[in-house]
């Protein structure tokens, strides 16, 4: 257990599946803050002591913790955009190069003359490989089609071989960030010193299907050991 000198603490996680990202692949159970720092992560037993009577002491119930994302760049605005405005065409959803086809025909069937159909990770090995051109034609109408598959500008195509950890990903939007943000001994990782900014998550991003990632939710949000969001 890692700890700090300090008396008792205000805020007490138990029974959660905490990521620290301090270490690789470091797991614990509880995490507890006093005064919005960290002052101690461990097991469940290991914490006890430092539970005081004016404590808040929150049961997760094996949830997911990881430390708060740190926004030291980020394109909120594209990928807003991005969200709105673009199809997503990864393997998940698009079973086949006909399947391609039907979504394309479907969206832009009543779609303006002038509007664009964009689609993104479209995976051309995993779901029927390319259309032709006259394929897209037919399919869009006479509407302008755009197709984001999984090549570099190389023509390179990225697979199994450039895949990166779930653990990794997370690394590069909080500890990596906060580095880059010169947060870095404030922010980042789940360890006794730094701010206790956290979030609760729905589901374990470690155990689950890469594609079920994008419907995790936040259940709670803390920023130095306040709680600022609760799901309703």
């Amino acid at each position: 257990m890692a700890r700090m000198p300090r008396l008792y603490a205000d805020l007490v996680l138990r029974e959660a599946k905490i990521a620290t990202l301090d270490t690789p692949n470091r797991f614990v159970g509880a995490l507890a803050a006093r005064d919005g720092r960290i002052v101690a992560v461990g097991a469940d037993a290991e914490l006890d002591g430092l539970i005081g009577p004016d404590a808040t002491v929150v049961r997760l119930g094996g949830r997911t913790v990881i430390p708060g994302i740190v926004d030291s760049h980020c394109h909120a605005d594209s990928y807003a955009v991005r969200q709105l405005t673009w199809h997503d065409l990864s393997p998940s959803r698009v079973l086949s190069r006909e399947s391609l086809l039907a979504s394309i025909e479907r969206v832009t069937r009543e779609s303006p003359r002038n509007r664009w159909f964009v689609g993104y990770r479209y995976d051309e090995r995993r779901s029927g490989g390319y259309p032709t051109l006259a394929e897209l034609d037919a399919a869009g109408h006479a509407r302008p089609v755009f197709l984001v598959n999984r090549k570099t500008g190389t023509g390179r195509s990225l697979d199994a071989s450039q895949a990166v950890t779930v653990e990794e990903v997370l690394r590069a939007y909080t500890v990596l960030r906060a580095y880059a943000g010169r947060e870095e001994r404030v922010k980042g990782r789940l360890a006794p010193g730094m701010l206790a900014d956290f979030v609760v998550l729905d589901r374990d991003l470690f155990t689950i299907p890469p594609d079920e990632i994008r419907d995790v939710c936040v259940e709670r949000t803390y920023v130095s050991g306040v709680e600022r969001y609760r799901a309703s």
